[in-house]
């Protein structure tokens, strides 16, 4: 069981030869490649390297950049807290549209035109909660945001005019501890491992006691094609994302 980057870094050593055979590697080499592994990990693997998750954040007037916390992988929907819907009722819009949208009452109470009737309270709740969800798209402030994962940047766009609270809905990175296990991820951190040491091997053609040369290029060969294996069944396997429109 893999629980440190030690661990990780011993495991790779041991599935590349070690201790029968010398491995032409050095610890921050192995440990740099485990990162890089790791970060296509997160990029490709939904629902396994990364999870659903939403955050609120304080939207200042004037500023159109926010700085993300490093376990962000991505942003998917940006929109204000639902907190405060009770008080679309008391508002200029919905004493204008508010009749002509439900033709009536939307209580489900007592008589009068619209009306359906007390068995249909579930049913005309919903259909309010419609009503304020129009409400927001028509009359409430809409942004568009982008994130960027080489800087861990959110920009807002148009620029906040009032300062408010701002509900993120994200993909949030698993601790990479909790990775160190998974058979894809150690697949290719070992492909990748075994590239740089045939890279490393390559680097002067040194023949051996009786005429035998270093066989390098079977290292990269056999690499590459894990590598490629690694990388095709992380995409294939993983959950598709879920995008939100609108």
């Amino acid at each position: 069981m893999i629980t440190t980057m030690n661990d990780f870094v011993d495991y790779v050593r041991m599935m590349l030869g070690a201790s029968i055979i010398n491995i032409e590697l050095t610890d921050d080499q192995i440990l740099q490649t485990i990162e890089d592994s790791l970060d296509i990990f997160n990029r490709y693997t939904y629902g396994e390297a990364t999870y659903r998750d939403t955050m609120i954040i304080s939207i200042s007037a004037g500023v159109s950049a926010y700085q993300l916390d490093s376990t962000v992988n991505s942003v998917l929907d940006i929109s204000k807290p639902n907190g405060d819907d009770i008080n679309k009722l008391f508002t200029p819009q919905h004493e204008l549209l508010y009749s002509q949208f439900q033709n009536g009452s939307f209580l489900g109470t007592g008589g009068g035109e619209g009306n359906l009737g007390g068995g249909y309270a579930v049913g005309n709740y919903v259909t309010t909660l419609t009503y304020m969800t129009e409400i927001d798209n028509i009359f409430e402030k809409s942004y568009v945001c982008t994130f960027s994962e080489n800087t861990n940047t959110l920009r807002i766009w148009p620029c906040p005019e009032q300062s408010h609270q701002s509900m993120l809905t994200i993909w949030r990175k698993e601790n990479s501890s909790d990775l160190f296990n998974h058979i894809l991820l150690k697949k290719l951190v070992r492909a990748k491992c075994m590239i740089l040491w045939g890279l490393i091997l390559g680097k002067n053609l040194i023949t051996l006691p009786g005429g035998s040369t270093i066989n390098y290029q079977m290292y990269l060969d056999r690499g590459t094609k894990e590598e490629e294996e690694a990388i095709s069944d992380i995409k294939m396997e993983t959950n598709p994302p879920i995008m939100l429109i609108g």
